[in-house]
C-alpha cells in the first residue's frame, strides 16, 4: 500500500493507493486530520479600535472563506464579573452580525474558565473540524466574582 500527503490550498490531501484503485480524501472528509486555527486573539490590554480592527479582519477572513466556521474561546479574568467570558464572546459575534453580515449559525462560543486578564481567542476551521481545547491558567476557587457585568456593545458608530 502506497500513502502521499499532498497539501493543496492549505487543505491536506491524502491518497492512498489500494492495489489497482486509489481514494483521494480532504483532510475534512477524513475529520481527524482538520484542525482550527487561532486567527487572532483580544485581551483586557487590546483597545476598543484595535479590537474592533481584529473582528473585521476576522469577519473580512469568514466573508473569503464562506466553508470556514468561527469558534470563539473567552476567558475570564481573575477579577471578573458574572458571566463575562461568555458575554465578551456573544458581544463579538453580535458584531460580527451586526457589522458585517456574519451569521451565528457560523460561530460557536466556548467559556474557557479563567487566566489573570480577559482574553477572547478567535479560530477558523472546517464544520467537521475538530475543535480547539481551552487553555485556562486560573482555577475557579481563585477567581472574585464582582457583581454583574455592565460591558458596552461593539458597534458604537463604527462603520
Amino acid at each position: 500500500m502506497k500513502f502521499r500527503t499532498i497539501v493543496r490550498y492549505g487543505v491536506v490531501v491524502a491518497s492512498v493507493m489500494l492495489g489497482a484503485s486509489t481514494v483521494n480524501v480532504t483532510a475534512q472528509e477524513a475529520g481527524r486530520d482538520a484542525i482550527y486555527s487561532r486567527f487572532e486573539e483580544y485581551s483586557a490590554d487590546t483597545s476598543r479600535d484595535k479590537i474592533l480592527e481584529i473582528l473585521d479582519a476576522f469577519a473580512q477572513h469568514l466573508k473569503l472563506n464562506p466553508s470556514l466556521r468561527a469558534f470563539l474561546i473567552s476567558y475570564g479574568g481573575k477579577q471578573s464579573c458574572r458571566n463575562e467570558a461568555l458575554l465578551r464572546a456573544r458581544l463579538a459575534t453580535r458584531y460580527l452580525l451586526k457589522m458585517d453580515g456574519i451569521s451565528s449559525n457560523r460561530s460557536t462560543i466556548l467559556n474557557g474558565g479563567y487566566r489573570e486578564d480577559w482574553v477572547v481567542e478567535l479560530w477558523v476551521g472546517s464544520p467537521d473540524a475538530t475543535t480547539p481545547l481551552p487553555t485556562r491558567t486560573i482555577n475557579r476557587k481563585r477567581v472574585i466574582i464582582s457583581g454583574n457585568c455592565r460591558l458596552t456593545a461593539l458597534d458604537a458608530s463604527r462603520k
